[in-house]
């Protein structure tokens, strides 16, 4: 995707749009366009798109006496006089306190950097953020679209490795306690794999272990880590006596 930067108007009713990887050259018909243009090439409205991995060259000539231009050259572009016509590829300008020849400077600077930079694949070129003058006129130190998405993978490959850590701490943790439940179900004899139990009828074995081997339904739902009823207690319960983990006696008591 094209990474906006901003647009500057020049005279001649011509207006270029700055963007990363292209530039728009807009023509717009004013009075002086119509006496002193070729009126098939810069009269009539037109925008014209330009993508810098087209470009053979660039023209730049900062403004005097004379107007100012920056032309993109492509293949096939019919060139200016120099004189009064300017192709559909040229932003003409004057210098003016919000458009100065060193901004102007700066702009052939950047356009020229990121042609070379995709027609060679010179990332350092592509990397580089905008220059000051720039930066300052659109309000927007805006970076290079390939370093946002070098910044991007950057930080995603450091929350990965974060939570590939925290998941190997997790294991650890999760390792050691099923360690404590294997030694739990070994002493009171519990033939049953830690694995093929959930996590909360493991907290509620272990709420039996630790109220002293029998306790009641109302005890264990008071002793759970979070709020539970009595009929959810007892469902799971009656669900390990199922599975031989516990049994109940006669006046509703649970046993290992």
């Amino acid at each position: 995707m094209s990474n906006y930067l901003g647009i500057l108007h020049g005279v001649r009713g011509r207006s270029i749009l700055i963007y990363d990887n292209k530039c728009e050259v807009k023509a717009t018909s004013t009075v002086g366009t119509v006496l002193t243009s070729n009126i098939t090439s810069n009269a009539s409205d037109s925008i014209k798109t330009i993508f810098y991995a087209d470009c053979v060259g660039v023209l730049f000539k900062k403004a005097g006496i004379k107007i100012g231009y920056l032309e993109l050259e492509t293949p096939g572009l019919r060139q200016h006089s120099g004189g009064s016509q300017y192709s559909e590829n040229t932003f003409t300008f004057e210098e003016t306190d919000v458009l100065s020849n060193e901004l102007m400077q700066e702009v052939y600077t950047y356009i020229t950097e990121r042609i070379e930079g995709y027609k060679y694949g010179d990332q350092q070129l592509l990397t580089k953020p905008i220059p000051p003058m720039m930066a300052a006129k659109f309000k927007k130190p805006i970076f290079s679209d390939y370093e946002e998405q070098v910044e991007v993978k950057k930080q995603k490959e450091l929350e990965h490795e974060a939570l590939k850590a925290a998941q190997g701490d997790l294991g650890d943790i999760l390792a050691e306690v099923n360690r404590e439940y294997e030694e739990l179900f070994e002493k009171y004899g519990i033939d049953v794999s830690v694995n093929t139990l959930s996590d909360m009828e493991k907290t509620i074995i272990k709420a039996v272990a630790e109220g002293g081997k029998e306790t009641s339904v109302s005890e264990i739902a008071r002793m759970m880590p979070r709020t539970i009823t009595p009929a959810e207690v007892t469902e799971i319960m009656n669900g390990l006596v199922a599975k031989g983990v516990m049994k109940v006696e006669e006046d509703g008591v649970y046993k290992l």
